[in-house]
């Protein structure tokens, strides 16, 4: 993981951005010591650049949505993803104020409130 380095009037800014992070199916052990070199880098932020988690992809949510029959799975794999959600948020904690921002990418999950992970 090397950061992008970058000079600004408050001293030099390590940036270092994570993509395709597929919580939680990617590697655990990368994806923490991708946060613990983020929480000790010296001004260093991150932004996540996609696929930070792995649920559905866009034609597998288009699926399973075409079927209306079912009144309560939707619920379930709700609840089941927010679950994966919380997991991945605690593992952030310690980067929290050095994330600047992150972009959707395909792999995400739509809940029944129409909000997504």
């Amino acid at each position: 993981m090397r950061p992008i380095s970058f000079t600004l009037p408050f001293g030099t800014c390590n940036f270092i951005p994570a993509g395709c992070l597929h919580w939680p199916i990617g590697s655990k052990d990368l994806i923490k010591r991708w946060v613990r070199t983020v929480a000790e880098a010296e001004n260093g932020f991150t932004i996540l650049m996609g696929d930070t988690m792995d649920c559905g992809r866009t034609h597998f949510r288009q699926h399973i949505r075409g079927y209306r029959d079912d009144e309560n799975s939707q619920l379930a794999l709700d609840e089941w993803h927010k679950r994966d959600v919380r997991e991945l948020a605690d593992l952030l904690m310690p980067i929290k104020g050095k994330i600047a921002g992150a972009i959707l990418g395909n792999h995400l999950w739509t809940y029944a409130d129409q909000t997504n992970s």
